[in-house]
């Protein structure tokens, strides 16, 4: 009986360092799962700031172009209104029987 009961102390005594070995393990466990949940986070708030980013450089540089494009019609339409207004003189000074000036160079 002495020695069964001996025998069964140091079970329960190897059970309970195993328990404790477990134990610990599992929480070493649920820190790491924790550091990495807080990385995962900090890349997500990372990615997102950096598509916010992205995305309003790209905007400003589409809003720049749009408005150099806009430049550029409109200097293309007020030469095109100019050469019309040239034009419209010279069919007014045929249709009256004048002579033309001579355009200037452009």
């Amino acid at each position: 009986p002495q020695s069964e009961l001996k025998a069964v102390a140091e079970v329960a005594e190897s059970r309970k360092r195993e328990l404790v070995a477990a134990q610990q393990d599992l929480r070493a466990s649920d820190t790491k799962i924790r550091e990495l949940k807080a990385q995962v986070l900090l890349g997500q708030r990372q990615r997102a700031a950096a598509l916010e980013e992205a995305t309003s450089t790209a905007y400003a540089r589409a809003s720049q172009q749009h408005a150099a494009e806009i430049q550029r019609l409109r200097l293309s339409h007020d030469a095109l209104s100019l050469e019309l207004l040239q034009a419209q003189k010279k069919l007014a000074y045929v249709s009256a029987g004048k002579r033309p000036a001579l355009a200037p160079a452009s």
